[in-house]
């Protein structure tokens, strides 16, 4: 049986192996007849080129639907409309940013206010590295001489970057709902998937169970950090019925909210009232008060 597989097999390889070699004979074939027909003067002309009758008026179709298109769809309005909007915001804008003779005409505004607004930008996203990095962008750009430009292109994409975003974003989400939906209809009605297994969207219930689970959340409110000694080993969570696991998350949520503040140093001082102690952050060399325990 194995040696009447294998001369199968090799008989079928065989009339592939001729079969494409037969077209590529035939191929070569005729290529070398219409080449020496055409330097002969023999080739009729409808097989150098095809004759202006038989060539469809796709030129006359596509004028006709574009005219159709822009004049009667009116198009041509709304592309226009569209255009002096957008040329107007990209005047303001140029007005602003390097001074070009539009309205408001209020004229450029000074590349230290840019800096500054970057600076005071950069802050709040990220902190001081973050307010350096942006101000100092802009500092830098006025000290080579590259102001003007930096800030034509900076006036397009004042304009460009909130466009193509509200624009992309709707388009984005009605494909990605739609893709969904295609694939919740395609899986259920495959034959191999079980009905038990099939997909269902109910609002109600995932209302429900976001509900539940930010209760819950709310009402157990657990460790979170790791804390660790000085010789890098993990401080263990106590248990949950101890008196001391109180005072571990108390711990934490300080440590979390002083990183939000971005303070660089907290402390818990006693308030010298029914033995309560409060805590105080120093955020940017001022001290801000905290929560009492």
């Amino acid at each position: 049986m194995a040696d009447i597989a294998d001369n199968l097999k090799t008989d079928i390889s065989t009339i592939a192996l001729w079969t494409r070699g037969r077209w590529v004979a035939v191929i070569l074939t005729v290529a070398v007849a219409l080449t020496l027909l055409q330097y002969g003067g023999l080739l009729p002309d409808a097989l150098h080129r095809i004759p202006e009758a038989l060539i469809p008026p796709f030129a006359a179709w596509l004028d006709a639907f574009f005219n159709f298109v822009k004049d009667d769809l009116g198009l041509l309005t709304l592309t226009r409309t569209l255009t002096e909007g957008l040329e107007w915001l990209l005047d303001v804008t140029a007005n602003l940013m390097f001074g070009k003779r539009r309205w408001p005409h209020i004229g450029p505004i000074p590349w230290t206010a840019v800096a500054g607004v970057a600076a005071v930008i950069g802050y709040y996203l990220g902190g001081w590295r973050m307010a350096a990095l942006g101000a100092g962008t802009f500092i830098w750009t006025a000290l080579i001489g590259q102001w003007t430009i930096a800030m034509e292109t900076m006036s397009v994409l004042m304009v460009a970057a909130p466009l193509a975003f509200f624009i992309a974003q709707p388009a984005v989400i009605v494909l990605l709902v739609a893709d969904i939906a295609v694939f919740v209809v395609m899986a259920n009605r495959d034959e191999r998937v079980p009905e038990h297994k099939h997909l269902r969207f109910n609002a109600k219930s995932l209302k429900s169970k976001a509900d539940s689970k930010k209760a819950s959340k709310k009402q157990t409110k657990g460790s979170e950090l790791g804390i660790r000694r000085p010789d890098k080993s993990t401080v263990a969570v106590p248990d949950r019925d101890s008196p001391e696991y109180e005072v571990r998350v108390q711990a934490e949520q300080l440590v979390l909210r002083a990183r939000a503040a971005r303070a660089t140093q907290r402390d818990i001082l006693p308030t010298g009232k029914d033995n309560s102690y409060a805590a105080t952050f120093l955020v940017d060399g001022v001290r801000q008060p905290g929560e009492t325990f």
